[in-house]
């Protein structure tokens, strides 16, 4: 019988690597774009596939039963600090909409 600890390990590098994939192609987009809140929007997409990168790296941990929390987790950290930067400055371009 597989333990669920493996099942676990299994369905987050799964889910994970799907999210990995879509936000690096939206990354890698919006990259290419010219202009400034795309490169802004990218930088999120950039930070996301991090993220979902470390958590492959954390469902891959979790299967193998290997211990990498000390190592894992400020990694995950300063990606999620990234991510926060990035969407702070994204939202900084957005235009305010004008009381009526």
């Amino acid at each position: 019988m597989v333990e669920i600890i493996t099942i676990l390990g299994i369905a987050t590098i799964t889910v994970s690597l799907i999210g990995v994939c879509f936000a690096f192609f939206k990354y890698v987009k919006f990259n290419k774009e010219e202009d400034v809140l795309a490169k802004r929007l990218s930088w999120v997409f950039l930070s996301d596939t991090l993220i979902y990168l470390i958590t492959v790296l954390f469902g891959l941990f979790t299967f193998l039963e290997l211990e990498g929390d000390l190592l894992l987790y400020p990694i995950r950290i300063l990606f999620i600090i990234l991510n926060i930067w990035a969407s702070i400055r994204l939202l900084s371009r957005v235009p305010k909409k004008e009381k009526s």
